[in-house]
């Protein structure tokens, strides 16, 4: 079992951010902050991107957006932040770059399926859009890829399952992965779900191809990671484990234990030699997977951690989550 050593010490923390928080990222060069925020407003949820500052409070930067889902945020220079939303009823996606908000599909472009939720991913050269949708009746999930920006259909996937809990894009851009769930009614929290019910499936993103099936979690699948070179794969559950994988082979290779309760996000930085996950309760954990040990816990946020975002030289983390703060922690501390 993996050891976990409490410190870490919290360098800053952002106060003043309107919802949870649900997505983050540093830019390249440390010197700004991007948050996803969501709030409950009259039966609609409300989004909000910001840019802040790093070790401020000061907010240079953002925008909202009314609809019901969104994702795919990253830097794409300094100053350019790139994200993607969609609600299944108007069955758009709207793009924002800097202050510009441009809304497709453009005319003539495949529309966007109406369903009831949506997921999304793009490549790391920006070429594909990523989606996963429900079907409501029956209650059936899909991954669809689309070229970038004209959301021209490429691929669709069955995952034979209810749901999908995240997406993955590998580095190379070749493989797609998605953690794909069924969800049990009524089931109890004691209660775990048999494995074909609860895996990773990854396509080739070029054929449309299954390239491998992960099977080992005995409860949902909620977060997902590629290795920075493409050969490892992490994924978290509420089984409250993190296991790592081989993209080649889909043999598990780690198993790391040692979250209380469900892991809802996993990433991996300083060039793959560190993991973080962060769980329902407020825990961070980094870890050494060649040592498979939990090195680092982040102690401080009051409540679910959904995501997190790294500094290009891996000295620092960025979570946030349910307490509406995002912290900013030394990962070097403690060594």
């Amino acid at each position: 079992l993996a050891q976990a050593l409490p410190f870490g010490d919290e360098v800053h923390s952002v106060t003043g951010v309107p919802g949870k928080v649900r997505a983050l990222a540093i830019s390249p060069n440390g010197r700004f902050l991007a948050s996803i925020d969501s709030i409950r407003e009259a039966e609609r949820w409300k989004w909000t991107l910001s840019v802040w500052e790093m070790g401020s409070n000061k907010r240079v930067w953002c925008a909202e957006s009314e609809l019901e889902q969104l994702a795919a945020m990253r830097f794409e220079s300094e100053k350019v932040l790139l994200l993607a939303t969609a609600d299944g009823g108007e069955r758009r996606i709207d793009v924002v770059r800097s202050e510009e908000c441009v809304r497709t599909p453009p005319e003539g472009a495949t529309p966007i399926p109406e369903a009831h939720r949506y997921t999304f991913v793009l490549s790391p050269d920006s070429r594909c859009l990523v989606g996963s949708y429900q079907e409501s009746y029956p209650l059936r999930a899909f991954v669809v890829v689309w070229n970038w920006p004209s959301l021209e259909e490429v691929h669709r996937f069955s995952t034979d399952t209810q749901a999908v809990g995240d997406l993955a894009f590998s580095p190379d851009g070749e493989l797609v992965a998605a953690a794909c769930n069924d969800r049990a009614q009524g089931r109890s929290a004691s209660e775990t779900v048999p494995a074909e019910q609860c895996i990773v499936r990854m396509w080739r993103a070029s054929t449309g191809q299954v390239h491998q099936r992960l099977v080992g979690h005995n409860d949902e699948v909620l977060a997902i990671a590629f290795s920075p070179c493409g050969s490892r794969l992490a994924s978290g559950s509420r089984d409250r484990t993190v296991r790592v994988w081989s993209t080649s082979d889909g043999v598990e290779l780690t198993l790391l234990r040692g979250h209380q309760q469900a892991v809802r996000s996993v990433a991996y930085f300083d060039g793959g030699r560190r993991l973080v996950s962060t769980d329902n309760g407020g825990a961070v954990k980094v870890w050494d997977p060649r040592r498979n040990a939990a090195c680092r816990v982040l102690h401080g946020h009051d409540g679910p951690v959904y995501g997190v975002g790294f500094s290009a030289d891996g000295r620092h983390v960025a979570s946030g989550g349910g307490d509406l703060k995002v912290r900013i922690w030394d990962a070097e501390t403690g060594d």
